[in-house]
């Protein structure tokens, strides 16, 4: 049983020029019967390999930030988890969910207080990229920037498609200060909600537009004082947290203090308010969010690509079927006739389900919850 001591297990490296930050949080309701509450959608293999998409968050930064240079924020639940993947990462336990904003806050006092101002890569820790290199140099040169400037960097992914299930991030001019890097980088004039279909396309026919795929790389102090400038109730309360990290057992109050934060993301509470906030876009490498069952089948399809459009586990068997994907381990799963179908066959339970219905799955974790308490 790993014990924690004031909200946080592990010890970060000496000499780091930046920590990983990597959210983990979520509990992955859509990826039901596989993501179960001891063990959710991060710490799954949903990739077409071996490892967890938590793992290989961490080693898209791993040319330039150690495994004992990465903090992981997550539940208190699934402390014992991570540490199973990555057992010499500094673990970070909230209390309960608050959103990005707390998170992100929580994690720049937690780093403040033990290694320093040195530049934070914020990273959620369920998404797949294809391309790591690319993404990788990225985030290095982003840390770099943030070193030096006080700015809040996110990464604008390339979009594909007109995809209404995601946040788009509009940039405005070059950013002079940064034209020395390799790459370009702008202000952000805007950030978008999720689209309607035809605001969709008009954003991708554009050019102006990125995915926004949730990464930030900011030094703690600058996240810190733009939570100040307007969250400023948020950041006094943070400052309470960064104060009890030091003392001989503060658990107690960081708990009821972390607990009393509001829930609200970085891009409702900061980032679209804020004047100093830049897009680096990423256009050499292929990103996906796995969101859903059905973002899933298209990544391991366009990776994996089988017959007929299907993907399948050894054993996966496909009679006149088509465009579907099936995740299963040690059974033969056959499917005949049908097509759109997305089929996870696990010790929890089996799924089958359309591919356009995938957004719906968390609704049968609602249901059997209910089930269970009757």
């Amino acid at each position: 049983m790993t014990v924690l001591k004031n909200c946080s297990v592990g010890t970060f490296a000496k000499g780091l020029r930046a920590v990983g930050v990597i959210m983990a949080g979520g509990m992955g309701t859509r990826f039901w019967p596989l993501s179960q509450k001891e063990k959710p959608k991060q710490f799954l293999s949903l990739a077409g390999n071996s490892k967890s998409l938590i793992q290989l968050t961490v080693e898209r930064v791993q040319a330039f930030i150690p495994e004992d240079g990465i903090l992981v924020a997550t539940g208190e639940s699934l402390v014992e988890e991570t540490l199973r993947h990555l057992p010499k990462a500094v673990v970070l336990a909230e209390p309960v969910g608050r959103n990005t904003a707390p998170c992100l806050g929580y994690a720049a006092v937690k780093v403040l207080n033990e290694v320093g101002d040195v530049p934070l890569v914020c990273l959620a820790s369920d998404h797949v990229v294809d391309g790591v290199e690319n993404l990788s140099r990225i985030y290095e040169e982003a840390a770099q920037i943030a070193a030096k400037e006080d700015v809040i960097i996110t990464i604008g992914m390339k979009p594909v498609r007109p995809d209404t299930g995601l946040g788009y991030i509009q940039r405005g001019e070059q950013y002079a200060p940064a034209k020395s890097f390799a790459g370009h980088i702008y202000r952000v004039a805007s950030f978008k909600e999720k689209p309607a279909f035809e605001l969709a396309r008009q954003y991708l026919a554009s050019g102006e537009y990125y995915w926004n795929g949730g990464m930030f790389i900011v030094r703690p102090s600058v996240l810190l004082a733009a939570l100040g400038k307007f969250m400023p109730e948020m950041a006094a309360v943070l400052e309470q947290i960064r104060e009890a990290m030091c003392l001989a057992d503060g658990s107690k109050q960081i708990k009821e203090l972390f607990s009393s934060l509001q829930s609200i993301s970085l891009d409702f509470a900061v980032c679209e308010k804020a004047d100093n906030v830049l897009v680096m876009p990423g256009e050499n490498f292929s990103w996906s969010d796995i969101g859903t069952w059905a973002s899933w089948a298209e990544y391991v399809q366009t990776q994996f690509p089988q017959t007929e459009g299907n993907y399948g586990h050894q054993g996966s068997c496909f009679v006149q079927s088509e465009n579907c994907a099936v995740l299963g381990k040690d059974r033969p799963v056959a499917l005949v006739g049908v097509k759109d179908l997305v089929v996870v066959d696990s010790e929890h339970g089996i799924l089958v389900c359309h591919r356009e219905a995938t957004q719906d799955v968390k609704f049968v974790v609602e249901h059997l919850a209910k089930l269970q308490r009757n």
